[in-house]
This record gives structure tokens, sequence and C-alpha cells, in this order.
């Protein structure tokens, strides 16, 4: 749950973020500019989830765990990609490589229904989109006063930070993944 928290923290700020960064120096994106690249991230998105994740899952028979931690090392590259860009091709190229972050939030999901009992899926559910809410409320407040104090220095600043939280996250999920992995393994083994 910490991770959805942090993961969604940091969805709900990125595109604000993004907005800002792309209309400072050096980028210096036109309305038109902007139009295409969330245009370009949209059909991203879309192509992540009706035809990537469909594959990757059904033919080559990836788990929720490994999807999902694919998922959350993309979301490391796009924003270490957006945090470095000084040039426009560096952030076309970060919403391309970072799109297959849509796929670990339903994964997260899968992986949270999963490893709770039928009858606790709503309440999980229910914290899930507590979460969810949390994260996007604070979001704005926490980045957009990041952005405001540092883009004098740097504009890429946030999206540095969101790429450090993003790895702890990933760090995290990692760790809890194969502890839940070897818990179960122990229960076989009984």
């Amino acid at each position: 749950l910490v991770t959805l928290l942090c993961n969604n923290l940091a969805k709900s700020s990125e595109e604000d973020l993004r907005l800002l960064m792309v209309q400072e120096e050096p980028l210096k994106f036109t309305a038109t500019m902007i139009t295409h690249l969330e245009s370009l991230d949209q059909l991203c998105f879309a192509i992540q989830v009706f035809l990537v994740v469909p594959i990757m899952s059904h033919l080559c028979g990836l788990s929720d765990c490994s999807i999902f931690m694919v998922g959350n090392i993309a979301r490391v590259l796009r924003y270490l990609l957006f945090g470095l860009s000084t040039q426009r091709w560096m952030v076309l190229l970060s919403v391309t490589v970072g799109s297959f972050v849509i796929a670990s939030l339903p994964a997260a999901k899968s992986l949270l229904s999963n490893s709770v009992q039928e009858h606790e899926v709503g309440t999980i559910f229910s914290f899930i989109s507590l979460m969810e809410s949390i994260g996007s409320l604070f979001a704005a407040l926490i980045f957009n006063t990041l952005y405001k104090i540092t883009h004098v220095y740097y504009v890429g600043i946030p999206f540095l930070i969101l790429a450090f939280v993003a790895i702890v996250v990933l760090l995290f999920s990692a760790y809890s993944l194969y502890h839940m992995k070897s818990s179960r393994l122990r229960k076989i083994e009984e």
C-alpha cells in the first residue's frame, strides 16, 4: 500500500511538473508541441495496455510480479530521462521509454488482491483507493512547491527527486515481493 501511495504521488504530480518543465529553457515547447507530447504519451500508454501487456502476460507468461517490477523500472527511467532532459528529443524518449509504467498499477492491484483472503479483497481495494486519494491530494502541494523553489537552479530537480522516490519504491517492492515469495515457499514446504 505504501508503494501505491508513492507511485500515485509521483503519477499525480508528473503531468503538472512536465507541463511546467517543457515551457522553460532550454526546451521551450510551444502549445502545439505540448499537445503532441501529451498525445504521444497517451498513445504509448494505449499501446502498452492493449498490446504489450497482454503479450507479456499471456504469450510470454510473465507474472504480475514481473510486470509490476518492469513497470517500476520504467518509472525510474521515465523520471530520470525527464529530469535530465536538455533537448526536446530527450523528453519524447522519456515518454516513450517510460510508457510501460502504466502496467504497474493493475499488476500491483492484482498482487495485493492475491495476497489476501477472498473476504478481504473489498477492504484492500478500499485502502488502495484511499492511498490513491491521499497521493493525489499531497502531490500538487509537495511537487509544485518544490518546482517553484528549485526551477531557478535546474528545472529537472523535481523529476530527479521523483526518480529517487521511484528507486526507493522499486527496492521496497523487490524486498516485499521476495519476502512474500519466500513465505509462500516455506508454507508449501511445511
